[in-house]
This record gives structure tokens, sequence and C-alpha cells, in this order.
């Protein structure tokens, strides 16, 4: 008999004075048969991802994207930098290095009327970021977008007005849609575009948001294609100059996408541990779920419990499928939800908060891998006070990039009302002091119905109309594998594939910005 076993596939080793039976010639044909068969689906299961990648090609290159701003301007040179100077405007050189001053031509344009710069360079864009400088009359100065040269929509941040303006000329005022928002020289002002719907930032932090209303839900810039930042100044006097000291312009960084995800769960983990199936698949669950991603596409997160009961943990959780969930954590990872159903992490401690998170962190890489673990989860009741999601963010392993928030009017983790307003508004809310990613969870699978229906008539309804471009679904456990989920999963599926969505884990298009 053999008296010993090779390191990687277990294989028989004989010693010189080893004797041999032919059984363990036998045991070593099956090993390597197994693997042969595990090697193939692998290679099977990358050719369906190359085909699903293919939707996808030219838009998302990395895996992990680390956007960062497509267009940077810190100081102006003579170019005017790619803007069309429209309706009297001239360009002056400034006195003060890095600025771009702006006039006014009286002789080419009415008084107090309306002028325009336009950057041109690119379409579809995400958002912009200036900076004021001195030279600027905050009161002037209108923010917004355009989708030509003549088409504008307008801020003015010291009214909290909304302006359209075409040729030069309002056509709509606003009234109020925002609060007055109070500027100084030297801030940051960032606007990011929802279709209609805009984010305005200052230095970092959300301070308004504007949303649509049916007085112009009708105006539909954004189904022209193109999102060109604007600027523009209100004045008539030849005296009145204005200076833009840095430009920023953000790319879009995701097509629109649909994510699946359940939370709650740990038994599905113990009946494997229980059963040891030959393979995973021979669960329904997984079996369920591969057949979704065969057809098409679709990637699932299965966001984790430390404990199940008293007696079984994560800790617990066989290893012997970590070869089969590494060759598919293409398409099924698993993340972080708590402990258990009854802490609540908006009032945890952080060190015991951490430690929770590392510890499911920990199990998730040893029983199905690295590759599996989803840095972008949802945790347990949304609870999550600032210096718990600061640990999470900041531990040593397998940090946290981001996390996915309510898809009701809760306040999810340590937002303010802004920011919640921001993510209730929109697909997502980037929060750059925190450099943390959140994206809101749009509808519970649980037990909704009709749910193709409702996707579709999502579409054209103004209040959802900056949530179009991602589509974060998710259930629970407890309803996790009945026939009326199963079916919402296929509907929600099949809506995404009929409308062009592709799938994607929310972790791997982080803004960064």
């Amino acid at each position: 008999m053999s008296s010993e076993k090779h390191s990687n596939l277990g294989l028989h080793k004989w010693a010189p004075t080893d004797g041999v039976l032919r059984t363990e010639f036998n045991d070593n044909f099956g090993v390597v048969d197994e693997k042969v068969a595990e090697v193939t689906s692998q290679l099977a299961d990358k050719a369906n991802q190359i085909d699903v990648d293919k939707q996808v090609k030219n838009i998302i290159t990395t895996q992990s994207l680390q956007v960062t701003p497509l267009k940077q301007i810190e100081k102006f040179n003579d170019d005017l930098f790619n803007f069309d100077f429209t309706q009297g405007i001239k360009v002056i050189n400034g006195s003060e290095a890095g600025t771009k001053q702006l006039t006014i031509d009286t002789t080419t344009t009415q008084p107090n009327h309306t002028n325009v710069a336009v950057y041109n360079a690119i379409s579809n864009v995400r958002g912009y970021e200036i900076e004021i400088d001195p030279t600027t009359d905050i009161t002037k100065l209108r923010l917004g977008f355009a989708n030509s040269i003549n088409d504008f929509t307008f801020i003015n941040f010291s009214t909290g007005e909304y302006y359209l303006i075409n040729a030069g000329t309002i056509t709509t005022t606003i009234n109020n849609p925002l609060t007055p928002i109070v500027f100084s020289t030297g801030d940051r002002v960032k606007l990011i575009f929802h279709k209609m719907i805009v984010q305005v930032y200052k230095n970092g932090v959300v301070v308004g948001i504007i949303k649509p209303q049916s007085s112009y839900s009708t105006r539909k810039l954004e189904e022209q294609g193109k999102n060109y930042p604007a600027i523009s100044f209100r004045s008539g006097a030849v005296a009145d100059t204005y200076g833009i000291s840095k430009l920023k312009v953000f790319q879009k960084t995701y097509p629109k996408f649909m994510h699946l995800s359940y939370d709650d769960e740990i038994e599905i983990l113990q009946r494997l541990t229980t059963t040891l199936p030959t393979s995973i698949f021979d669960m329904d669950s997984f079996s369920f779920m591969k057949s979704m991603h065969d057809k098409y596409g679709a990637v699932f997160t299965i966001n984790l419990f430390y404990k199940y009961n008293d007696s079984f943990t994560l800790a617990n959780v066989t290893a012997n499928y970590i070869s089969e969930f590494r060759a598919n954590s293409h398409w099924l990872k698993f993340g972080f939800h708590g402990y258990d159903g009854i802490v609540d992490y908006s009032t945890l401690d952080s060190v015991t908060a951490k430690n929770h998170y590392d510890n499911i962190m920990t199990e998730i890489a040893r029983f199905a891998s690295p590759q599996c673990i989803d840095t972008m989860p949802r945790a347990s009741m949304f609870g999550g006070s600032l210096a718990n999601v600061i640990a999470w963010r900041d531990t040593a392993n397998y940090n946290l990039t981001g996390l996915l928030s309510a898809d009701d009017s809760r306040n999810s983790y340590y937002h303010t009302n802004l920011q919640r307003d921001a993510l209730i508004a929109c697909d997502d809310h980037y929060d750059e002091i925190e450099k943390l990613f959140f994206m809101r969870s749009d509808l519970r699978l649980d037990s909704a119905t009709n749910v193709y229906q409702t996707l579709e008539s999502r579409k054209n309804d103004v209040n959802y109309r900056g949530q179009q471009d991602a589509k974060i679904l998710f259930w629970h456990a407890a309803w996790t594998w009945s026939a009326q989920v199963k079916l919402n999963i296929e509907e929600s599926c099949k809506w995404a594939r009929d409308n062009g969505y592709v799938f994607l884990y929310p972790m791997d298009v982080n803004p960064k910005f």
C-alpha cells in the first residue's frame, strides 16, 4: 500500500519499499477524471462569461473600475478648453495665473441677457466640478447642462431657481426647487446628473437635489443622448468679469445594469455542510441561480449572517467546495450582512462591529475563496453608524467599498436627510468625504407580483426618472426559493434582457469622484 500522498490532488504516492494495490491506481484515475471534469466546466463557464462580457465591451474595461476624471483642467491656457462661447461673451487674459476670465460684450447682446459658455468636448458626461475664482460674482453665476449649443438648463444657486433656456432666452422658470446655497471664493461646486435630476455638492458634501416636476417633465433633454457642462453669467455690463480657476469633467462610469442579491442567509450553507452533495449545483438553490446565469447572464450576491443557531456558524461551513465556488465567482458571490438578525449596527460599538465584519469575510475566503467576496453588500436593517461603516471600510482585509441602501424612505446607515434624498431620487450617491459608494435598492422580490410589468411601468414614471441606469433587486432568505420568488427573478432577468441591461456587481462600478 502507498505510504504517502501527493500534496495537490491527494494521489497515492509509493515509496520504493511500498506494496502496490490495483485499487490505488483506480483511486488515482478517479481523482484525475474528476479534476478534468471540473476544469472542463470552468472553461465552459469562462466561455459563457466571455459571451456576456461582449455586451459591455468598450464600456467597462476592467473588472474593478477605478474611474478618474476624464478631464481635469488645473490651469487655463489659451485654447478656451473646449468651451464654445455664445451670446456676446468674450475671453480676456486674466491677471491671475490659472484663471480664465470672461467679460460681456454689450455691443452684441442686450443688457441682463443670459450669456452661455458650453463645454463641447464630451457628450453623455456624468457631471462636472468647478472651483470658484475671486473674480466671480456668485449671484450672477449659473451652472447647468445643455443638449446643444442653444438649449440649456441652469441653476441659480443664490435664489434656488431652475431655468430652461432656448437660444439665449429663458423660456421657463421653476421657482425654488432647490434651497438657496451660499458659495464663497475657493469653494468647489460639483453637479452630478441623473437624467433631469441634479445632485449639487459643495466641497464634496451633497447640499441639494433638484428633482423632476410635472411642469417640466415633458422636457426631455436626456433623450437627446447628450449632456454638456454649461456655465452662464447673467449680466449686461462690459465691466463685469468672471473667473473659474479649475474645471473637472467626470465620465459616466457604467452602462445600464441589473444586480440580484438576497439577505439573511446562512441556512443554505448549513444544508450544504450537512448533506455534502457531489456538487453545489445538486442543491436546488444554487442550481436555479446557475440556470439564470446560463440563460440571461445574471449575477448574484448572497449576503450572510454569521450565526444560524447556537450550534452552527460560518466557521462550521465545509470547505469541500472551494474550487467549485471559485470557478463560479464571476457570477456568484457572498457578502456581509450581520452577525444575526438581532444586532443593530446603528448602535453597536465599532470594535465589535469590525470583528463581526472581519469574521464573515475570513470565513467566506476560507470556504468559497477571496474571489467570491462582494465588498459592497447590504447590511442588516440598513444599520451602520459612521464609526461602524468606517471600521468596515478600514479593516485590513476585504475592506468595504460601499453599501446598498434602503428601497424605502428611511435613512440608511449614517446618512443625512440630504444623502437619503439623493439616493431616493437617483441610482447612487458617492460620499467623497468618506470615499464610499452607495446604490439604492430598487424592488423587493419577496412577495411582489407582475414584476415585468412593474419594471416596465417605472420607465416612464417621473418618480423613478433618476433610477433607470441601475436596477438593484433583492429578496430575503425566508422567501428565497418559493415558486413566486423564482418567477419574479426570471421576470426580472427577462426584462433586463429585453431592455438592453447587462448584469454587473455594484462594487465594480464605483466612480470614486
